[in-house]
């Protein structure tokens, strides 16, 4: 996790940038914020680019078959398992600045990086994790237009084991649709969190996540309400090798005096459990 500087020679004038050890902390922390997705799925750091996880596959719970007195037992059906692979990439982009801002204040410049990269980071993983929401759940869309229908959903399509770590996803469309609906004895479905005043419960139960329209847009003019746990559906293999290059003297830059600040992470974003969600 070390961050490698590749700066010129010369005067902090002429490029040269102090990087906080602790930068690459305060980055995470920053992007993790309240509409950070990955929040919400599984990510499980790794230290190769690539490589793949075993998962039991989800088979039938039937029982064992009765064994008379001395007869022989049975043959019975054994574990099934499926692989998931990761394989890593890389990701990134380029800040450039003027030589008058990078002059006046070094940790002003620095503030503004954290913030930047944080941004782009969590951009990213938002981008990539609806994509994958979209592989899982498209052309399986569940049309959801009252109160009956989102029953049907934790009742039934859900398996109950994933129902309990269930949350809701939705945009600032869903959850308007969601805070006006109401149950048969008139009661809105949607309710505060009594830990939380500023949160919401969909039945009282499950957690409802609301991100702006614009991470999360409307799907031919209809707005995506994910249900389920997106932390059994979708892991992030996380290479977490952030490294953050200074220079001035890249090309364009020097001619221009303006110093690049180029920023790489590495990751991969697969499918688990492709029945723990439904949107």
């Amino acid at each position: 996790k070390e961050i490698l500087n590749a700066m010129s020679e010369g005067s902090d004038e002429d490029g040269g940038l102090t990087v906080p050890k602790d930068v690459k902390t305060k980055i995470k922390e920053l992007r993790r914020s309240a509409d950070a997705l990955e929040n919400l799925v599984n990510v499980e750091p790794v230290k190769t680019n690539s490589g793949s996880r075993v998962i039991e596959r989800e088979a039938d719970q039937t029982p064992f078959d009765n064994v008379e007195e001395a007869a022989e037992f049975p043959e019975v059906s054994t574990p099934q398992f499926d692989t998931v692979d990761y394989k890593v990439k890389k990701k990134g982009g380029i800040l450039k600045v003027t030589q008058e801002l990078l002059a006046d204040s070094a940790e002003n410049i620095m503030s503004y990086l954290k913030k930047w990269i944080s941004k782009k980071a969590k951009a990213t993983r938002n981008f990539l994790i609806i994509k994958k929401i979209k592989e899982i759940c498209g052309g399986l869309e569940v049309p959801v237009k009252g109160f009956d229908d989102l029953k049907d959903i934790f009742n039934v399509m859900l398996d109950p084991a994933i129902a309990l770590g269930a949350v809701v996803v939705t945009n600032q469309s869903g959850f308007n649709f969601l805070d006006k609906l109401k149950d048969e004895r008139g009661d809105y479905i949607m309710q505060k969190d009594p830990t939380q005043a500023t949160k919401r419960l969909l039945f009282g139960v499950y957690p409802v996540i609301k991100v702006s329209n614009k991470t999360l847009q409307n799907i031919n003019g209809k707005a995506p309400i994910i249900c389920g746990d997106l932390k059994e559906a979708i892991t992030i293999f996380d290479r977490e090798t952030l490294t953050i290059d200074i220079s001035n003297i890249a090309a364009g830059l020097w001619e221009t005096d303006k110093t690049g600040i180029k920023v790489r992470e590495r990751l991969d974003i697969q499918t688990v459990d492709p029945d723990a969600i439904i949107m």
